[in-house]
């Protein structure tokens, strides 16, 4: 992955030229985005996925009996797919792909708040309703498939102005994200549901290094920006 840097985001607006194609946001772009799809009805969906790094198909597959909100964990033992056009429901990716998460504050809330949506659906739906008990469905209960969640994903990063990314590439903007805020390289692989740390050291050194130049970087503008303000004699013009 490379990451959405001040000097690519421009380069890309000037030239509609992609560096990568996986790219990763910033922790600003990611945030515009959640802010931007808040009153979205798949608003929860990309909440989970942005903190918590699941594949796509794993954040599809979630059914209510996952998530326990006494105790923030969330269990991730399946994943709905599409083959030639077919949703399918299957087990994880790999063994390593069935674990279970914590979910931060965030996440938890924005899944509270769909679920409240959801029983409004349920509730006009009345016999049409599926009780099967999936997270992420139409208004008559009937699961998601992944290219419906990537649809809308793609028309709201249109929509707010953001540099392009793959709706995969929420899971490496998550990954990164936690490892440069100082998260272990072994909690990030359990995170991810990765088979080894080494294949999470290999796919995210690089950006996660990169991303915590672009911090500094944005502190020493910060600083500069203030010390120039201070050097400034405010009688200097009278």
């Amino acid at each position: 992955p490379m990451l959405w840097t001040d000097a690519r985001v421009t380069h890309w607006r000037r030239t509609g030229e992609i560096p990568s194609p996986v790219m990763v946001w910033t922790a600003p772009h990611t945030r515009a985005f959640l802010t931007h799809s808040e009153r979205h009805e798949l608003h929860a969906y990309y909440v989970l996925v942005a903190h918590l790094g699941l594949r796509r198909g794993e954040a599809a597959g979630l059914r209510w009996t996952d998530i326990d909100f006494r105790t923030g964990t969330i269990g991730i033992d399946r994943q709905i797919i599409q083959v030639n056009w077919t949703p399918q429901v299957t087990p994880t990716k790999t063994a390593a792909g069935e674990r279970t998460v914590i979910a931060p504050k965030p996440v938890l809330t924005a899944l509270a708040k769909h679920r409240r949506r959801q029983r409004t659906w349920a509730t006009k739906a009345g016999n049409e309703w599926n009780d099967a008990g999936w997270v992420f469905t139409d208004h008559y209960g009937d699961h998601l498939t992944p290219d419906q969640f990537l649809t809308h994903f793609q028309a709201l990063t249109k929509q707010a102005g953001l540099p392009p990314v793959r709706l995969h590439d929420l899971r490496h903007g998550a990954a990164t994200l936690a490892r440069a805020a100082g998260v272990d390289l072994k909690t990030v692989s359990a995170m991810l549901g990765h088979s080894s740390v080494t294949i999470t050291a290999d796919i995210y050194t690089s950006v996660v290094d990169e991303a915590k130049r672009e911090a500094a970087d944005l502190i020493a503008d910060l600083l500069a920006a203030e010390h120039d303000d201070q050097d400034t004699d405010p009688h200097e013009d009278e």
